[in-house]
C-alpha cells in the first residue's frame, strides 16, 4: 500500500513539472477562477430566487451506497462522486500530499462533499454553502480540510481561509491535519497555517478568557481558532477579513449553542458576504439546521450532504457500529464507580482511554484520588476561573495524551467533539451525559436532569475511529441517583439506537460489576473481534 502511494505521489509531482495542472508555459502562474463580487442588487436577487427551493437528489459512492444530497434546484450541474483523489483535478501539490499522508481514497463523505465545496466555491454571484453530516471518525476533517487548501490563492499572502472550532485542542487538531496534508503546499509555494488563540495574556484560562490584544498581527493563508479569540483579532484589527473567501465551522451545531452562536453570528457578518460557508458535524437538529440556513448562511445557495440522515427522536443512523456499549451497576461493586475504575485500570491502560466526568470539579477530585493511589492518569478541563486550567498546561496534557504518554486521560465535554487520537479504544462514562440548562445556576433546577445524546454519540465517538473497534462503558449509581441514572440510561438507548424490543439490546448490563475480569473480558473479546457484546 505504502509503494503504490508513493507512486501515485510521483505522479502527481510529475503532472507538477508538466504543468497539467498549475502554472503556464511561461513561468506565470496560472489566472485563478475570478471571485464572485456582491455584484449589483438585482443581480444577487435573482439568484437567490432561482435557488430558493432546494431539490434532493441521490449520488452512488465508489462502494455502490447511495448518498442523499440535498442542493439547490438552480444548480442543474450533474452530480458526480468523488471516486479517486484524481477526479477532483487536485493541485497537483496537494495530491502528492494527499497520498504522503496516507489517504488511499476518498471517504464516503469526501465523495460526495468535496465536489460539491469545489464547484461552489467558483458559484456567482455569491459563492454556494454546504452543510455536511456524517459519522463520527469518518473522514469530515479532510473534507474541508482538502476544500480549503484547494482554494486558496497562494500567490496572495492575505487570509482566504478561516475554520472556527469549539475548542482550542480541536482548532490545533484541525491545524495539524491542514499542515499535514498540505504539507507539500507548505514547502513548495509557501503555504502559511495560522492559529487564532488565546495565550494566556491577561489571564485568559482555559483558552475562552480573551485578554488583552495580541501585539503581533495573526497572518496566514488558513487561520484556525476559537470564536471568541477570533472575534477578538478581527475587532482589534489584528486579522484582516477582506480576503476570505471561505469559513469552515467545525462542529457548526455546537458553534451554534448557547455560548457560541453570538460570537458565531458576529463573525459570519464580519466576513465579506459573498464568502463561502462549510459546516460540518455528526449531529444536527432540524431546528439547528434552520437556524443555521437563515443566520450563518444568510439565505444565499446551500446544498446539503447527509451521509447519517438521522431524525430528531432517532439517531441510530448516527451510531458507530463498532463500538460496542456496555454498562455497570456501581451498587454492585464494593467500591462503587470508582472501585470499577481503579479495578480495570490494567484495561484502560493497555492502549488509551478517556473517562468523561460532567463537572471540572468532579474531573479534579477523581484525578486526585487516583493520582494518590499511585494510578497514572491525567486531568483536562476548559473553562475560566479558579476550576479552569491554564491554556499551557492544557496544551501540555493534550500533547501527552496524542503522543501516547498519557494513557488515561479524565475530563469534561471539552474534548467530547471532533479529537481523534487513533490509540483510544476505551470511553468511559463516569458520569451520563445530560442537557444543561444554563438560564439557572447549576443544581437549581427543580426539573430532572434530561439525556443528552448527542453528546453521547460525541463522547463514544472518540474510540471507533475509521472502522477500528472500541468500547463504551456507562457507569450507573443508581442508590446515588435514586434511580435516575437508570432511566437517563434507558432514554440514551432508545434515542441513540432507535426502539429496541427489550430494555438492554444495544448497552448491555454486565452482569456483575464486581466481577471485574468479566468486564475485562467483554472489552477484549469485542477489540479481538471474537466476539459481539
Amino acid at each position: 500500500m505504502a509503494a503504490n502511494l508513493e507512486t501515485r505521489a510521483a505522479t502527481a509531482i510529475d503532472a507538477l513539472n508538466a504543468g497539467r495542472w498549475g502554472d503556464d508555459d511561461d513561468g506565470a502562474a496560472a489566472p485563478a477562477p475570478a471571485a464572485p463580487t456582491t455584484g449589483d442588487v438585482d443581480a444577487v436577487a435573482a439568484s437567490l430566487a432561482s435557488q430558493k427551493v432546494s431539490a434532493v437528489e441521490t449520488m452512488k459512492t465508489a462502494e455502490g451506497e447511495t448518498i442523499q444530497v440535498e442542493r439547490a434546484s438552480g444548480d442543474t450541474s450533474e452530480l458526480v462522486a468523488a471516486r479517486s483523489w484524481e477526479d477532483l483535478h487536485l493541485d497537483p501539490s496537494l495530491l502528492k500530499g494527499v497520498y504522503l499522508a496516507n489517504f488511499a481514497k476518498p471517504f464516503k463523505i469526501q465523495e460526495a462533499a468535496l465536489p460539491l465545496i469545489l464547484s461552489g466555491f467558483r458559484k456567482a454571484p455569491v459563492r454556494e454553502n454546504l452543510l455536511a453530516q456524517a459519522k463520527s471518525g469518518s473522514g469530515k476533517t479532510a473534507a474541508f480540510v482538502l476544500g480549503m487548501l484547494e482554494n486558496v490563492d497562494l500567490r496572495s499572502p492575505a487570509t482566504q481561509a478561516l475554520c472556527v472550532c469549539p475548542t482550542r485542542e480541536l482548532a490545533q487538531q484541525n491545524a495539524a491535519v491542514t499542515r499535514n496534508i498540505g504539507k507539500v503546499l507548505i514547502e513548495e509555494k509557501g503555504l502559511v497555517v495560522a492559529l487564532a488563540l488565546s495565550d494566556n495574556a491577561g489571564k485568559g484560562a482555559g483558552g475562552r478568557g480573551r485578554g488583552r490584544a495580541p501585539k503581533e498581527p495573526v497572518v496566514g493563508h488558513i487561520v484556525v481558532g476559537t470564536p471568541g479569540r477570533t472575534l477578538q483579532l478581527i475587532k482589534t484589527r489584528q486579522l484582516k477579513t477582506q480576503g476570505i473567501t471561505m469559513l469552515v465551522l467545525d462542529e457548526a451545531d455546537e458553534m451554534d449553542m448557547r455560548g457560541h452562536r453570538d460570537d458565531t453570528r458576529s463573525l459570519r457578518k464580519a466576513l465579506p458576504d459573498p464568502c463561502q460557508v462549510l459546516c460540518f458535524s455528526a449531529t444536527y437538529t432540524d431546528e439547528v439546521c434552520r437556524d443555521i440556513e437563515a443566520s450563518v448562511f444568510k439565505r444565499h445557495p446551500s446544498s446539503k450532504v447527509l451521509i447519517a440522515n438521522a431524525k430528531d427522536d432517532d439517531r441510530s443512523e448516527l451510531m458507530v457500529r463498532e463500538i460496542a456499549h456496555v454498562w455497570c451497576d456501581a451498587k454492585e461493586h464494593p467500591g462503587g464507580k470508582l472501585g470499577i475504575v481503579e479495578d480495570i485500570y490494567d484495561l484502560l491502560s493497555a492502549q488509551q482511554s478517556i473517562i468523561f466526568v460532567n463537572t471540572r470539579k468532579d474531573v479534579h477530585h477523581i484525578a486526585s484520588v487516583l493520582t494518590a493511589k499511585n494510578f497514572s492518569v491525567e486531568d483536562l478541563t476548559g473553562g475560566r476561573g479558579a476550576g479552569g486550567m491554564d491554556s499551557a498546561e492544557r496544551d501540555r496534557v493534550m500533547a501527552a495524551f496524542r503522543d501516547g504518554k498519557v494513557k488515561v486521560l479524565i475530563t469534561t465535554n471539552v474534548i467530547a467533539r471532533g479529537i481523534d487520537v487513533p490509540g483510544v479504544n476505551i470511553v468511559i462514562n463516569y458520569d451520563l451525559p445530560t442537557i444543561i440548562d444554563y438560564s439557572v445556576p447549576r443544581g437549581a433546577s427543580s426539573k430532572p436532569p434530561e439525556a443528552d445524546f448527542d453528546t453521547y454519540i460525541h463522547r463514544v465517538g472518540r474510540t471507533g475511529r475509521a472502522g477500528a473497534k472500541g468500547v463504551a462503558i456507562n457507569l450507573v449509581d443508581q442508590d446515588a441517583s435514586g434511580g435516575l441514572d437508570l432511566k437517563i440510561l434507558a432514554s440514551l438507548e432508545t434515542l441513540c439506537f432507535g426502539k429496541q424490543p427489550a430494555p438492554w439490546t444495544m448497552i448491555a448490563k454486565v452482569p456483575d460489576a464486581s466481577d471485574v475480569e468479566e468486564i475485562k473480558n467483554i472489552a477484549n473479546r469485542h477489540m479481538n473481534g471474537k466476539a459481539s457484546v
